[in-house]
C-alpha cells in the first residue's frame, strides 16, 4: 500500500476513535488506531478469504487499497459496518491495567517453554488458524494478540504435560490436528468469556508504543 493510502487508512480508524472514545493523549490514540487499523486487515483476511495466501497481509492491504480508491462508497459502508463491532468488543475485552494484573514470572515461562516452536510452520499455521476462528466467532478487537497467545498457552500446557518441547513437536508433526482441534475448543471457551481478555499497561505506551502486554 503507497503511504499516501496507508495514511488515509489510518486516519479512517482515528477519526472514527476520536469520535467513539472522546479525547485521549496523541500516544493513546495512535496505539488504538494501529489496534483498530491492524484488526480491520485481519477480518477483511478472514472475509476475503487471504488468510492462507503467501502473503496475507499484502493481499489484505491490496483489496483495501482498492476499495479505497476504486469504491470508496463500498470501503466506508465496510468500515461503518464493522467498526461499531469492534468499539464493543473494545470496550468489553480491553482494560487499562497496573503491575499487578500482570504475572511476570509466569509470562517469562511461557515465553521460555515455547520458544523452540517460534520457528516451526506449525507454529504460524495455528496462529493464522485462531486468527480465522476468532474472527469468524465474532472476535475482532486484538486479533493478532490473543491468537497468539492462544497458540502460546497450548504449546506450553503441551509442553509442561509432556518431556520438553521436542517430544511435543514430534508429535504435533505427525498430528498436527491435535492443536487445531484444542485451538479451536480454546476460541469456543474464550467467545462465551463476557469478560476482560487484554490488559493494557498505557503508561508504557506513552513512553514506548511498542511496550504492550496481554494476558
Amino acid at each position: 500500500m503507497y503511504n499516501r493510502s496507508l495514511a488515509a487508512f489510518k486516519a479512517t480508524f482515528a477519526k472514527k476513535i476520536a469520535q467513539e472514545f472522546g479525547k485521549m493523549s496523541d500516544p493513546e490514540e495512535s496505539f488504538m488506531t494501529s489496534v483498530c487499523s491492524r484488526d480491520f486487515l485481519n477480518y477483511v483476511k478472514v472475509e476475503k478469504d487471504f488468510l492462507y495466501d503467501d502473503s496475507p497481509d499484502e493481499a489484505a492491504m491490496r483489496y483495501v487499497e482498492y476499495l479505497m480508491e476504486e469504491r470508496p462508497i463500498v470501503y466506508v459502508s465496510l468500515v461503518d459496518e464493522w467498526f461499531p463491532i469492534w468499539a464493543m468488543k473494545w470496550r468489553q475485552r480491553v482494560k487499562l491495567a497496573d503491575d499487578k494484573d500482570f504475572d511476570e514470572k509466569l509470562m517469562q515461562k511461557i515465553e521460555q517453554g515455547t520458544r523452540p516452536f517460534f520457528n516451526l510452520p506449525l507454529f504460524e499455521e495455528a496462529k493464522r488458524f485462531a486468527l480465522g476462528s476468532l474472527v469468524k466467532s465474532g472476535e475482532v478487537c486484538f486479533t493478532d494478540t490473543l491468537s497468539e497467545t492462544i497458540v502460546k498457552n497450548i504449546l506450553f500446557m503441551m509442553v509442561s504435560r509432556s518431556n520438553g518441547a521436542d517430544e511435543v513437536i514430534k508429535a504435533l508433526e505427525r498430528n498436527p490436528i491435535l492443536l487445531l482441534n484444542e485451538v479451536t475448543r480454546r476460541v469456543k471457551a474464550l467467545a462465551r468469556f463476557k469478560g476482560p481478555l487484554i490488559a493494557v499497561r498505557f503508561e508504557n505506551v506513552i513512553f514506548n508504543n511498542e511496550a504492550w502486554w496481554a494476558r
